[in-house]
């Protein structure tokens, strides 16, 4: 509903969280359709997912914003292990 709206923004928080990997797949569609027409503001702790759709990824750590570019950079700023 969030993604049907005619708001120019929409925040998703967590959308990928406990959903089957089919029901993601489909979430994810939905998502790239509505961002030819609007801002998306993607949170989710499923970082594969977001990250092949993001057009940018922003990592919230130690009270700094990083932009990053791949995933050595968050095994880097200690999102990740290797």
């Amino acid at each position: 509903l969030i993604l049907k709206s005619s708001h120019p923004f929409c925040m998703l928080d967590e959308p990928f969280s406990g959903l089957m990997p089919l029901h993601i797949e489909k979430i994810k569609t939905l998502i790239a359709i509505a961002k030819l027409d609007k801002g998306i503001i993607l949170s989710d702790h499923l970082y594969r997912h977001t990250m092949e759709m993001a057009d940018e990824i922003y990592l919230l750590a130690n009270g700094k914003t990083y932009l990053v570019k791949d995933r050595e950079e968050l095994v880097f700023r200690g999102y990740l292990t290797e």
